[in-house]
């Protein structure tokens, strides 16, 4: 199964994991899971992780320095469908409401800032991309019930309404058990 990678979880392993991987295999896992295409890093992810978290997981991961497996989404664009999920389904009305006071205008503005960026570019991606033969999920630390005050709804929650699979960081490592050992030792 084919594996789209969030910023939250690229930050998380090199937050939590990196630190007590004296052996790189974190790092060497990465790179050959990206090399053969089973992991996915979006450019709207990249962008994100240049500058998030201090820049950390650009610092831990020397495999994210090659840009050539970078996918990028400049050509992407989401379905009619979508888009009327996008305005009926995915925004919260309650913040939509209390946030925008019904401003249409204002609406317009968030909804395109929230379609140019990495949650939706991902989600779009994996509805593309995604079929019977070579399945796709998506790698997130977010839970479908936080909302952060944000407009529209976490990643979790839309891939639920959509089919497609989500999974965090711990989930992902447990899948992968067989191909990779991360040791930590006591002294």
């Amino acid at each position: 199964m084919r594996t789209i990678i969030d910023t939250s979880s690229l930050i998380r392993m090199a937050q939590y994991y990196y630190p007590f991987d004296n052996t790189k295999t974190i790092d060497n896992f990465l790179q050959s899971e990206i090399q053969n295409g089973s992991i996915i890093v979006l450019d709207k992810v990249y962008e994100e992780i240049k500058y998030t978290s201090q820049g950390i997981v650009l610092k831990s991961f020397s495999c994210l320095e090659d840009q050539k497996y970078i996918r990028s989404t400049s050509e992407l664009m989401p379905t009619k469908r979508f888009y009327n999920m996008l305005d009926n389904i995915f925004v919260d009305r309650t913040i939509k409401r209390l946030k925008l006071e019904n401003d249409e205008n204002k609406y317009q503005n968030e909804r395109q800032v929230y379609l140019e960026g990495a949650d939706c570019k991902m989600i779009v991606y994996a509805m593309n991309e995604n079929n019977e033969i070579d399945p796709i999920q998506i790698l997130t630390e977010e839970s479908s019930t936080q909302n952060d005050y944000k407009l529209f709804k976490k990643i979790p929650f839309i891939c639920q309404q959509i089919n497609i699979p989500t999974i965090n960081l711990v989930e992902y490592f447990k899948q992968h058990n067989e191909d990779l050992t991360i040791e930590i030792k006591a002294k």
